[in-house]
């Protein structure tokens, strides 16, 4: 199951290997990215931002469970997940799937 957790972008890194470490087995991370070039005279720098802002998607099997959920709330880096995720799994699904195409 897909839930959607606001983190701390300067603690990512360190959100995800512990969501890692809690969950004992590989969770899939989704954060979608724009890139984009800038001109500075004759030189163009790449840039990426992401779409999202402070949101990234997480996915484990164990999701299903509100309890693992609660139990995972004061991880390093993560500011809260939203609620309602288990209500919009199809828009989840549709909205990452919309955003791989364009990868």
């Amino acid at each position: 199951m897909w839930v959607v957790a606001k983190v701390k972008i300067k603690k990512l890194n360190t959100f995800k290997t512990d969501l890692d470490d809690k969950m004992c087995s590989k969770v899939k991370f989704y954060h979608p990215k724009i890139q984009y070039h800038k001109f500075f005279g004759d030189k163009i720098k790449k840039y990426e931002k992401s779409i999202l802002d402070n949101y990234i998607f997480c996915y484990h099997d164990e999701f299903k469970d509100s309890k693992n959920v609660n139990n995972l709330k004061f991880l390093k880096g993560l500011e809260y997940f939203l609620e309602g995720c288990k209500q919009n799994q199809n828009q989840i699904l549709k909205f990452i799937s919309y955003c791989k195409s364009f990868e």
